[in-house]
């Protein structure tokens, strides 16, 4: 019997499913439209969101028939052939950024209809597509086509240019997304570029929407204490430029710059002789063939260390604030290729050079990504060894990619030694030696001997001296356990530093006589220092302890509280999961994240209040979540790791678990950070609870 033959059938549906795979956001399928108006060689795009529609116009070069036909209208065929050949925009001399032939999809993720119009050699085009129609169909061949109308128009008022409209989205688009993709727009284009050529315009009903995040970067810019400019090619290091720049406030220490060639000799010491994947003096041969083309590497970066900036006089407390927010949420390490943007670089969980991975493996001297604005910049014609993922989430891994990574990671090595150096003079200069400053039982001391000498009561004054003297008695003897509690990541300098703040208000009251204050403020400060004595009473050595002892032995502490306040404990623990700690201030944590879950599941009257504990091996780390089903957290969780900020709206809590937490697990070369529902693979009916994590090595 002779064979039968089928060919494939595909479903309209399938262009759909493609754009929504491919381009996964809303905002990058915007991003990709913009991009193709770039290509076009366009001088500016202009986006506009208004009710139930999402316009985009551009000046550039437009569309004929034929590329409608023959480019347009079947996905994955590009026309950008020039990436090949090297051939530059006409216009604007611009290597093209598309390659894949999808980025018209973006059009599909974001609506049903589509109309365009495009003109080339004043020759408009117009076209409909209407996918509620289209996708009735059962198959491609079964499509209906698109009828494409010549010169019936006159849209486009240029000499050329493409305008999209596109109607029935299918995301709406509240007044955060239109913020965000402002954000994200700006972020397009390399921050340290001198691209003026192409402008992004955006609106918002008919109206320019306004985004200040270039104003309000070249005010962050000023407050980075650090900054570098480094530009290397196959492993020579052809630039070097490091600076270091301290705040006001910080006079005793001396600004730095370390910069090639004046500091040659330095950079080559630091760089040191056993790595190979960098020189000062020649380009390496393990690049050869590559093809990563010449790489510039430059960025800022901040620290939003307590005590470095306990002694600054550059920023008040609203301005700290702004500057780690704005961090927060723009900071990372950007890559960008003739100075577009390479998505999804410098995104939350997009981490090109794991920072935050490397920051666990080893704290001291590591740079997180919430600490760092930098942006790694790629000529398009000489980096074609680096290929782009179809979905717009980074490079494929290859050799190149691992070379690109092996020399930024070497670098910013090198970079981290003169940062540390540079804090650490700030450190030895103004808080290493609490001891040659004022004691602080030598403070202590003149208060007690003011209000002896005041003309209070006999009974007030023996009340407040009393309560001075049991302060000082309690500090001596606690020196000890600060001390031992150094490994646990709370030094004696950081104790003194916090409790200077308030032996400094306390004698300001004093000193004005505000007499009736004076009680309040010297019980604050015994409470304060009883809350870093009981949080850090630790072992004296680490040993391997497996998390189920602890995660039970944690439980089993609070079961009582538990069963109080109704609240059911989940447990989903991996077998034979170990970690290196010392037990009791791991126990300590899990107890803070606790009481911090039954307190917020009260306040905020959750019904069937649950709390999940979770552990699991990822990455050679061992990582620990624990979930509540509330509400949140109702402050930033990098604020709330601060030390005496805290979001209850009552006075049961100092605010020094969560950061006592965190210096914690730092000590033990782990990390405290906020987890997500996705990443811990957690049930959705804690998706808007608070998550915390902790990572631990092995």
């Amino acid at each position: 019997m002779k064979p039968k033959a089928f060919n494939f059938e595909f479903s309209p549906n399938l262009i759909a499913l493609l754009g929504e795979q491919l381009i996964h956001d809303k905002k990058i399928a915007v991003s990709e439209l913009v991009k193709n108006a770039y290509d076009a060689d366009a001088s500016k795009v202009e986006i506009e969101v208004i009710n139930d529609q999402i316009t985009i116009e551009d000046d550039g070069s437009g569309m004929d028939i034929n590329t409608i036909k023959n480019v347009w209208l079947k996905p994955g065929i590009s026309s950008k052939k020039n990436i090949q050949t090297g051939v530059l925009t006409p216009k604007y001399n611009r290597m093209p950024i598309g390659e894949k032939g999808v980025g018209r999809l973006g059009s599909h993720k974001l609506g049903s209809l589509i109309t365009l119009y495009t003109k080339s050699d004043n020759q408009e085009i117009y076209l409909h597509i209407d996918w509620n129609e289209l996708e009735k169909s059962a198959s491609l061949s079964d499509m209906p086509p698109i009828d494409v109308l010549e010169n019936k128009t006159n849209e486009i008022q240029g000499k050329s240019g493409t305008k999209i409209i596109i109607e029935q989205l299918k995301e709406k688009w509240a007044d955060k997304d239109i913020e965000q993709l402002s954000c994200d727009l700006t972020n397009l284009i390399a921050p340290f570029s001198s691209q003026n050529n192409f402008n992004i315009i955006l609106k918002k009903d008919n109206e320019l929407f306004h985004n200040d995040l270039k104003e309000q970067a070249e005010k962050i810019k000023q407050n980075a204490l650090f900054n570098f400019n480094i530009t290397i090619n196959n492993g020579f290091i052809s630039k070097f430029n490091y600076q270091f720049k301290p705040w006001l406030g910080l006079d005793k220490v001396d600004a730095r710059k370390i910069s090639l060639p004046d500091d040659i000799n330095l950079l080559k010491n630091t760089l040191g002789k056993k790595q190979k994947v960098l020189d000062f003096d020649n380009e390496l041969e393990i690049y050869e063939g590559l093809n990563i083309g010449e790489i510039n590497f430059s960025g800022l970066i901040y620290d939003f260390d307590n005590i470095l900036w306990g002694v600054q006089e550059q920023l008040n407390t609203k301005e700290k604030i702004s500057t780690k927010n704005y961090i927060k949420f723009n900071g990372g390490i950007r890559v960008y290729r003739d100075n577009f943007r390479v998505f999804n670089y410098g995104e939350p969980g997009h981490d090109i050079l794991n920072l935050d991975a490397r920051r666990v493996q080893r704290t001291s001297g590591q740079i997180s990504s919430n600490q760092i604005l930098a942006s790694i910049r790629l000529s398009r014609k000489e980096s074609t060894g680096l290929i782009e993922k179809t979905n717009r989430e980074g490079f494929v891994n290859n050799a190149a990619l691992d070379g690109l990574n092996n020399a930024l990671n070497e670098i910013l090595r090198v970079v981290n030694i003169f940062r540390e150096n540079d804090k650490q003079k700030i450190i030895k200069t103004y808080l290493s030696k609490p001891e040659d400053r004022v004691s602080i039982e030598g403070k202590v001391e003149d208060m007690r001997q003011t209000i002896v000498n005041s003309n209070l009561s006999e009974e007030a004054k023996e009340k407040i001296t009393n309560k001075l003297q049991k302060f000082s008695k309690d500090f001596s003897e606690a020196k000890n356990i600060f001390m031992n509690a150094a490994n646990a990541g709370v030094s004696l300098s950081i104790v003194v530093h916090e409790l200077d703040k308030v032996i400094s208000n306390l004698n300001s009251n004093i000193k004005d006589k505000n007499w009736a204050k004076v009680p309040e403020i010297a019980k604050y400060l015994q409470t304060t220092l009883d809350a870093y004595k009981d949080t850090l009473r630790v072992d004296k050595k680490t040993s391997i302890v497996g998390i189920d002892e602890i995660v039970n032995k944690s439980i089993f502490n609070v079961s009582a509280r538990f069963a109080f306040h109704k609240i059911e404990v989940i447990t989903d623990l991996t077998e034979d999961l170990s970690v290196p700690v010392k037990r009791n201030l791991i126990i300590g944590v899990l107890n803070n994240l606790f009481d911090n879950a039954i307190y917020w599941l009260d306040y905020q009257r959750i019904q069937n209040k649950k709390i999940l504990i979770k552990s699991y091996e990822k990455d050679k780390q061992i990582h620990l979540l624990v979930a509540d089903n509330g509400k949140g957290f109702t402050i930033d969780f990098d604020i709330a790791i601060t030390a005496f900020i805290t979001g209850r709206n009552d006075d049961s809590s100092m605010g020094i678990g969560l950061h006592l937490a965190d210096k914690i697990m730092e000590a033990h070369e782990g990390l405290l950070t906020e987890g997500n529902l996705e990443a811990g693979d957690l049930p959705k009916e804690f998706k808007d609870g608070a998550i915390v994590k902790l990572i631990f090595r092995k």
